[in-house]
């Protein structure tokens, strides 16, 4: 830079083959900034600041995606918990009588299944206890379905409290 006196300055902006020139007014005064610049040193400079701006954008976009990933990480995670709690749920609603919250009919069957094929693989005995509530329709007919509920879930509750955790206790009909 340099302050010149120069009263009449033709072009304020010189392009010359080797370097830029820009002359500006100081205030009101007779007097000049000249400012110039090689072109080489000012692409040189323009170069830098162009791979500094890019280096820049690369990294944002590297951290947006980085952070993109871990919101997608997070959300499908709680998707596939949510889904696997719903379908535990189902599973569960699916082989378990509503009432007695104990194994429907479906899941008696699978269970028995296992029991008979381990009973025969290890050549041990098995044992079928099935047990009938006598006069139960006289029961609902009478006191009506919600003493025959209650009688149910009295009697579940009495079995569940004898049995073994092992044994397999499921509604039958």
């Amino acid at each position: 830079y340099d302050i010149i006196n120069k009263h009449n300055i033709e072009e304020k902006f010189v392009n010359t083959e080797s370097k830029l020139i820009d002359y500006r007014q100081l205030l009101n005064t007779n007097y000049w900034l000249k400012a110039q610049i090689s072109k080489e040193t000012l692409l040189k400079g323009i170069n830098e600041l162009l791979k500094k701006f890019i280096s820049g954008i690369v990294i944002a976009l590297i951290i947006i995606v980085l952070i993109f990933k871990q919101l997608i990480n997070r959300t499908y995670q709680k998707v596939i918990d949510n889904l696997k709690d719903k379908i535990s749920t189902i599973t569960k609603l699916s082989e378990t009588d509503y009432l007695l919250k104990i194994y429907n009919r479906s899941k008696f069957m699978e269970e028995l299944e296992k029991e008979i094929s381990r009973a025969d693989r290890y050549g041990n005995d098995l044992a079928l206890l099935m047990f009938d509530v006598d006069r139960f329709k006289q029961i609902n007919d009478k006191y009506g379905h919600y003493v025959g509920d209650d009688v149910l879930t009295q009697i579940t509750e009495i079995v569940n409290d004898i049995i073994r955790e092992s044994d397999v206790f499921a509604r039958y009909g």
